[in-house]
């Protein structure tokens, strides 16, 4: 019966004959989150209307699903940026050393003298480029 009391209102409305019932809302949406009317809503593709207050509660709530595909969307940020600025030096120093001495290890292993080269011209240009070098040199000397 209420379809029809709903249909037959609908219809005297259009018509004119019945004024429409007040917006209590005054044409704003209303958040699906805490009811809240806001001139301005975030609607996602479920349908869900969020207000601007509860949009960072939300979004926070949800990070979980998406943490592992934004870091591999984001891979240089992280592990260049983020992870390793929040290192200790100790530990960036003991990674890094570590990467380096493989990967030149593994050069000589394969015979890679190109390669090679230029590990160790790095490692000479490290040397020179440095104000000290000359008197590390020569106290090494004796």
């Amino acid at each position: 019966m209420a379809l029809i009391y709903d249909a037959w209102t609908a219809a005297q409305e259009d018509r004119g004959l019945i004024p429409p019932p007040e917006d209590p809302f005054n044409g704003l949406e209303v958040c699906s989150l805490c009811g809240g009317s806001s001139p301005e809503l975030t609607v996602f593709r479920d349908g869900l209307a969020v207000c601007e207050d509860c949009l960072h509660d939300y979004l926070r709530a949800q990070a979980d699903r998406f943490t592992t595909q934004y870091i591999d969307d984001n891979q240089a940020r992280f592990y260049l940026t983020f992870w390793w600025d929040n290192l200790p030096q100790q530990e960036r120093l003991a990674i890094a050393k570590r990467e380096y001495c493989k990967q030149r290890q593994l050069l000589a292993q394969a015979g890679d003298v190109a390669g090679l080269k230029d590990y160790l011209d790095c490692e000479q240009d490290f040397m020179m480029d440095a104000e000290d070098w000359m008197d590390y040199v020569k106290d090494k000397l004796g």
